[in-house]
């Protein structure tokens, strides 16, 4: 394989995947990220390689701090990992969406060197994040209109669970102590 993709000493290969492929051709050539360059690998028909392109990774664009790797769309019905490099775009056509979406955050990551956070963990922190948004809101409201907050806590006698309303003193059943919440 080294010899095939005539690889640099200290060259060596992050991701490896076919069904991709370039410009407008058809998805039968294979795509290979190292740490140095994006090579593609146009194949014939049996599989053999016909022609290897090599894009160096310092000629992708960076803007605002992000790689310029990007998920596309070729048609409504197909996708494609656009990069866009120094002298322009480059298209790579992927069977799937997501395939786009790994292939720009391996991308991402090389250039970096910082993981690229999952659309999954996004999702999760910015549902939470509106969670709490809307926790404060209702607890604004709720002081506004002069709502006291249902609370529970330890006796400090026995350690049996008290139940009380803020800045209220409840005895406890069992042992007889105070407790103010």
């Amino acid at each position: 394989m080294a010899e095939e993709l005539k690889l640099l000493p200290d060259e060596e290969v992050i991701k490896r995947g076919g069904a991709v492929g370039h410009g407008r051709g058809l998805k039968n050539g294979e795509l290979i990220l190292t740490n140095k360059n994006l090579i593609f690998l146009r194949k014939n028909i049996f599989g053999k390689t016909k022609r290897i392109l090599t894009f160096p990774l310092s000629e992708i664009r960076v803007a605002n701090g992000q790689v310029q790797a990007k998920v596309g769309k070729t048609d409504f019905m197909s996708c494609s990992l656009d990069v866009y490099f120094q002298s322009g775009l480059e298209r790579f056509p992927v069977a799937w969406e997501n395939d786009a979406q790994d292939w720009a955050d391996s991308i991402t990551e090389t250039i970096t060197g910082v993981p690229v956070k999952k659309r999954e963990d996004a999702w999760l922190e910015e549902t939470l994040a509106l969670a709490d948004s809307a926790a404060g809101v209702i607890n604004r409201f709720r002081r506004a209109l002069g709502a006291k907050d249902r609370l529970s806590a330890p006796c400090p006698g026995c350690g049996a669970s008290l139940k009380g309303i803020s800045g209220e003193t409840t005895k406890c059943p069992y042992c007889g102590s105070y407790y103010t919440f």
